[in-house]
């Protein structure tokens, strides 16, 4: 116990220069809870006695098996790996000693709710914006994770890296602003050679996204601050994601870093410390083995839903060649000319985005390219 006892003592030590507790709370409870076994760690990461939640709510949660809202547990009670550790002295959602694995530990993912509740999140998100009274792509489309899927990796964590979770419902999510800007991004990338400056100037770009007045002194094409006239909308999963732990593994870190060895730069060399760092993805099939499907749908008033002009270059590029869209009522491709609205424009760059260029980060190596599934309606 007495290692156990110098783990404790240095969390309590945080705890009561953070003001969680008193030195006397503080004592107490380290000496309470000496002697409580954990909730074994094969089952759930949660370790209440290794967190930094205020006193009295560790207090009242000393007993607690699980937490049943993944973004709570994940970001409010995470788990500290103490100095004493290796590779320690820092939040963790994974961790595996190099040579002593008993205290291993990995996030396990709940969310406190059943197969039926977890589908009603859809229903519940395509009615809300049901009330909106726009006109919304119908069907949505349904998209699959050709492999991995990473959203939020460098958002702020108390942890290395992140993941973008429902503030709410604690699931994973691809927010809106998300969507847009992976659809913003590849209509640039392949009509505009990347080039942000000539997007603008395309009447039908602006009408989708919105520009400013000017980029550089070079002027949009209203040559005013513009809204776009596409509703973007989160993205839900159709079923319950599996978290999966992944790595990366730099190898030149201190080459990066600018150090310097007898006052030359560290070269870029094999013999340099790799340091992994862990990140959380959502894996490609759900809980129970099923490919994992994401809802992904957009509106429009109606009264915005204008035809593009026959000179966009959202609808065609240089050579002629037309986006393709899909037919009304049908799962039929056909040229864009056959229906070159705005809502049904944007979808098909939307669906093209998804398959092409993947979402979130990391997609030069892979990680969210999606396929498109049913594309059913949630009733």
């Amino acid at each position: 116990m007495a290692k156990a006892g110098r783990e404790r003592g240095s969390i309590q030590d945080q705890l009561i220069a953070l003001g969680c507790a008193t030195q006397e709370q503080a004592l107490k409870h380290a000496k309470e809870t000496e002697n409580i076994t954990d909730t074994d760690m094969s089952a759930d990461s949660l370790k209440i006695k290794d967190t930094y939640l205020p006193f009295d709510t560790m207090k009242a949660m000393e007993h607690v098996p699980s937490i049943d809202n993944f973004a709570l547990k994940l970001n409010k009670a995470a788990r500290f790996v103490s100095k004493d550790e290796e590779d320690g002295n820092k939040f963790k959602f994974f961790y595996k000693g190099k040579k002593n694995h008993a205290k291993d530990f990995e996030i396990r993912s709940a969310y406190g709710l059943t197969k039926e509740e977890f589908a009603g999140l859809a229903e519940r998100h395509w009615k809300s914006v049901d009330q909106l009274n726009l006109l919304i792509s119908d069907p949505p489309l349904d998209f699959t994770i050709d492999w991995r899927l990473i959203v939020g990796l460098g958002n702020e964590s108390v942890y290395d890296t992140s993941i973008t979770l429902h503030h709410v419902y604690g699931i994973p999510y691809i927010p809106a602003s998300a969507v847009k800007g992976v659809v913003r991004s590849w209509i640039i990338t392949e009509r505009f050679g990347r080039d942000e400056k000539d997007a603008i100037k395309d009447k039908g770009f602006c009408d989708v996204f919105g520009c400013p007045q000017k980029i550089e002194r070079i002027n949009s094409y209203y040559n005013e601050d513009r809204q776009g006239k596409v509703w973007f909308f989160d993205a839900f999963p159709l079923s319950e994601p599996k978290i999966e732990v992944d790595i990366m593994n730099p190898h030149y870190g201190d080459y990066y870093a600018d150090k310097k060895a007898n006052g030359n730069p560290v070269p870029p060399a094999d013999y340099l410390k790799p340091n992994p760092i862990t990140f959380l993805t959502v894996g490609e099939k759900d809980k129970v083995g099923n490919p994992l499907q994401f809802q992904f749908f957009i509106g429009i008033k109606e009264k915005d839903n204008d035809a593009l002009g026959a000179g966009s270059r959202l609808l065609k590029d240089s050579n002629e060649l037309l986006i393709k869209v899909r037919k009304k009522g049908t799962n039929e491709l056909v040229d864009a000319s056959a229906d070159p609205r705005l809502l049904n424009i944007t979808q098909a760059w939307l669906r093209q985005a998804l398959e092409e260029h993947g979402i979130g980060a990391k997609t030069a190596v892979g990680y969210g390219y999606m396929a498109e599934g049913k594309g059913v309606k949630v009733q």
